[in-house]
């Protein structure tokens, strides 16, 4: 094939679909880390990452040691135990020990575990993935994300066997994108907090906060997480598709050129 606009025609056909589909990466993790020979639970007001409870969305802040409330970082093993955090608040080198945790003993009710940290078009995510290791079976967890300044909980409810062993026990969830249905999500932090009706998500919008949903979190049980990642496919650099194109017009004008010594 000797003509050369139309290999690199051809050339063009394979390569822009690859473009406007790139490999899918990690875009965010959070994995919760503690330094090296940590104890007690640690303050979350280090980690960007906040706790709503109760049907007025009261903020929960850190109540360390308390037996009523706890929403900290445990110093045990996280897991797994050998990721690194990306777009996230990772204060320490040591990636294995620390976790998410939250307990409560008062009376069952709506519980928000969210972040505002990292932002990211919600066309680009493909999914969101979590280790989950509550203490009891029967307690759920759902996503929650805020598309823009409205938010959304996924219909996808998550338990896991009862755990006393997090690193060894914890299991993995995964809310995929595609397919997925929601419900509205009222919250307004000091004033509401509840599941409304079934919603459409917007095909198009940034995706500014996001976080896990307990509808009734029951007395005396604690809600444990780690590792939490979006995976999303990127819109290709500019740079890649410009190469392409001027790829395409050098070839095109030496064919032209070629073609008027020929005639």
């Amino acid at each position: 094939m000797k003509n050369p606009l139309l290999i690199c025609g051809l050339a063009a056909a394979l390569l822009l679909p690859t473009l406007g589909h790139s490999q899918t990466e990690v875009v965010y993790r959070e994995i919760f880390a503690r330094p090296t020979g940590s104890s007690g639970p640690a303050s979350m007001s280090g980690y960007n990452w906040y706790a709503h409870r109760t049907a007025d969305a009261t903020q929960v802040t850190n109540h360390l040691g308390s037996t009523n409330l706890q929403w900290a970082v445990s110093a045990a093993t996280g897991s797994p135990s050998n990721l690194d955090g990306v777009n996230s608040n990772q204060t320490t080198t040591d990636t294995a020990l620390g976790f998410g945790f939250f307990f409560s003993n008062q009376t069952a009710a709506p519980t928000l575990l969210w972040t505002d940290e990292y932002s990211v078009s919600l066309a680009d995510i493909t999914r969101f993935d979590w280790q989950q290791g509550n203490s009891a079976a029967t307690e759920t967890l759902q996503l929650a994300i805020r598309v823009g300044s409205d938010w959304y909980v996924s219909d996808q409810s998550n338990t896991n066997a009862a755990v006393s062993t997090f690193s060894t026990q914890a299991e993995q969830k995964t809310q995929l994108m595609a397919g997925s249905e929601w419900s509205s999500l009222t919250f307004t932090p000091g004033s509401a907090l509840s599941i409304g009706s079934t919603a459409t998500l917007p095909l198009s919008g940034t995706v500014t906060a996001f976080g896990l949903f307990s509808a009734s979190h029951t007395a005396f049980t604690t809600l444990r997480f780690d590792t939490f990642t979006i995976t999303a496919t990127p819109i290709p650099e500019p740079s890649s598709i410009g190469l392409l194109l001027g790829g395409v017009v050098m070839l095109t004008g030496v064919s032209r050129r070629r073609r008027t010594v020929q005639a």
